[in-house]
């Protein structure tokens, strides 16, 4: 559970890329120790997950090999802000949020 939302605080991205060449992009992430999770094969397309930080390492690595890497889904606190920072009015209403809630269980 905390693994989860540590993962979910610094981001994490999704992506998917040619089973074709899967062992040898597996060799490169070992010998680099990028750690990567969730390492699904479907209809010869290779899906994982890995952290928002050790992403650029991994795309030019593969870049390097030839390999191709498709980002699907981008997951987490620096990809919601990015997604929102020029939506002052939902910040301001997440601090607004968590402000009436200490308040308010300073009554309980």
């Amino acid at each position: 559970m905390i693994l989860k939302i540590l993962r979910w605080l610094f981001g994490y991205i999704i992506f998917k890329t040619d089973a074709k060449n899967s062992r040898l992009f597996l060799n490169l992430i070992a010998k680099s120790k990028i750690k990567i999770w969730e390492i699904n094969k479907i209809n010869e397309i290779l899906y994982a997950k890995v952290n928002s930080s050790e992403y650029n390492h991994l795309f030019f690595l593969t870049r390097q090999n030839n390999i191709k890497l498709h980002v699907i889904q981008k997951i987490g606190l620096p990809f919601f802000y990015l997604k929102n920072k020029n939506r002052k009015g939902v910040i301001f209403g997440i601090i607004l949020f968590f402000l009436i809630i200490k308040i308010l269980s300073l009554f309980i």
